[in-house]
């Protein structure tokens, strides 16, 4: 499968679910191809809860250009978010930072299933490796204590959507 196809295949997946989708995002440092965005009240989540998927094309990816790319991702979910509510007083962010690659070798595959995502205040920055090609999804497959509550449910986003 082409980056489209499957980039399409997962719009199709994002906009019944109430996402709002925005292509080539321009960003400090490139382009985003897709973010995906929706904001709604959840009880589970203390108030409203703005969700985040984040695609660019990151080319031979490493542990530290993983870093960046979510940071930067997470950077734009903060400066797209629709909310005035600050995080923590009934409103959180989740970013799903998707680094669409076919080049991820095995030092970056177990950087990003084995290494806890950043930690932030009533936020989640979780990086994620895609590959359209295979379908594969890399992503942390532990639960933090500090998450605890809400991996199972991060965990099922990424395959409904992703997987």
């Amino acid at each position: 499968m082409t980056t489209d196809e499957g980039l399409h295949r997962i719009c199709s997946r994002l906009a019944p679910d109430g996402f709002e989708l925005f292509h080539n995002v321009q960003a400090a440092n490139g382009v985003f191809r897709l973010v995906a965005r929706r904001s709604r009240f959840e009880l589970s989540k203390f108030g409203i809860h703005e969700v985040f998927f984040v695609f660019a094309d990151v080319y031979n990816p490493d542990p530290n250009t993983m870093s960046g790319y979510s940071a930067a991702a997470f950077a734009q979910a903060l400066s797209m978010k629709k909310t005035s509510i600050p995080r923590g007083l009934a409103a959180a962010i989740t970013c799903f930072s998707v680094a669409i690659t076919d080049t991820a070798g095995p030092e970056v595959v177990n950087s990003v299933r084995n290494n806890a995502p950043s930690k932030h205040w009533a936020a989640f920055e979780i990086p994620l490796l895609w590959s359209p090609a295979t379908g594969q999804v890399c992503y942390f497959e532990k639960t933090p204590v500090w998450g605890a509550a809400y991996y199972l449910g991060f965990r099922k986003l990424i395959q409904k959507y992703l997987g």
